[in-house]
């Protein structure tokens, strides 16, 4: 949504196996310089082919998957070089362009080289191959390798939305709730969505809960968001797991139960979402739906300000400014609310202020001698 940046995860490649089987076994006999028979590499490439489509059914990020064909490449001892001289030697195939511009573009195996990966993604893209049109478009949106052309992003991101990628679809969702490269038109985005939770999408599932809550482009409607919410969490998404507990915490189109709140703040928590760390160290703070521990609170908001969250930070503050979880320590409490004031965090802002004005944990009025001069 709004807060959301555009995501990249294209849904798996569309190759025949018997075409990768034929295309292998021609390499196999003219390259292949190591220790493995022809027969080897052919079910190399195979499999990693297979762990290739695998990983993006899962939606996973390319840099990510990238690294586990690396993590499987040295497992099965072959020199990632023949793979990439496969991948150059078979640009007919639009997977073996992707591979490739994934290399190039994160420096994976090769020097990287942001142009040649936008190159791969067209050469991938003129071959009608939907994640190649996704990619390309990503490119126009972030400035890979061309230059940022917001228009471009979205028509690629038309295209394979209507040759039916589900990330195709959300992001068509976002540039019309955005107004990225296209007219503004908040029901689009909410019918983009829709069609991309259908397909079972956790990223559109959650942004139809947030249009829900929000009225974006639909009649508002707590206990739909919920759903929506709930929905989304239940295929991992950290941000909808938060959101249920923020559900659940404060009666939003669910009855209010402040012990299953905890629950799913501390497992968007674990899961690496900054504001579910944080909440949980609200909750350890006050008492909210588990035993007040003012030591785990401090624990928590440390965590969440690590991974730069304001409130965190601002929290952390006040640990140190008041004893909470810690020992007093005035200094490190003007730290922190310095921090998230540099961040934005209204809260912190005034605290240096007061901390200014009072002489706690920085000398006295000081800063505001010095803006006067």
């Amino acid at each position: 949504m709004s807060n959301n940046p555009t995501v990249e995860f294209p849904n798996k490649a569309d190759n025949s196996s018997n075409d990768i089987t034929k295309i292998a076994e021609n390499f196999s006999q003219l390259h292949l310089k190591d220790n493995k028979s022809p027969d080897d590499f052919i079910e190399i490439i195979k499999e990693l082919f297979n762990l290739y489509n695998e990983e993006r059914s899962k939606c996973s990020d390319s840099e990510i998957v990238i690294n586990k064909l690396d993590q499987f490449l040295k497992k099965k001892k072959q020199t990632p070089i023949n793979i990439i001289n496969w991948c150059l030697d078979n640009q007919i195939n639009p997977t073996a362009n992707i591979i490739l511009a994934c290399c190039y573009r994160f420096g994976k195996w090769v020097k990287k080289d942001e142009r040649k990966a936008f190159v791969y993604y067209q050469k991938s893209a003129d071959m009608k191959h939907a994640e190649g049109l996704f990619y390309v478009g990503v490119c126009y949106s972030e400035g890979i390798g061309v230059n940022k052309d917001e228009n471009k992003a979205f028509i690629y991101y038309q295209k394979s939305a209507d040759m039916g990628d589900v990330i195709g679809i959300y992001n068509v969702g976002y540039c019309y709730e955005q107004g990225a490269g296209v007219e503004k038109d908040v029901h689009k985005a909410f019918i983009y969505y829709q069609k991309s939770a259908d397909m079972g999408d956790s990223d559109g599932t959650y942004s139809v809960g947030y249009c829900y809550y929000h009225g974006i482009g639909v009649k508002k409607d707590y206990h739909k968001a919920f759903i929506y919410y709930q929905k989304s969490a239940d295929m991992g998404d950290a941000q909808a797991t938060y959101g249920v507990g923020y559900c659940y915490e404060n009666g939003i189109g669910v009855e209010e139960d402040e012990h299953k709140a905890f629950i799913y703040y501390q497992k968007s928590a674990d899961m690496g979402n900054a504001i579910g760390t944080y909440n949980v160290g609200c909750c350890y703070d006050n008492g909210i739906g588990v035993v007040k521990d003012e030591h785990k609170a401090f624990i928590y908001y440390q965590k969440s300000a690590n991974m730069g969250d304001s409130d965190g930070m601002f929290a952390l503050g006040n640990c140190y400014k008041s004893g909470i979880g810690i020992e007093k320590d005035e200094q490190k409490a003007f730290i922190y609310y310095q921090r998230s004031a540099d961040i934005g965090n209204a809260m912190g802002l005034f605290n240096v202020g007061v901390c200014y004005d009072e002489g706690a944990g920085v000398n006295k009025g000081i800063h505001l001698l010095s803006k006067s001069r």
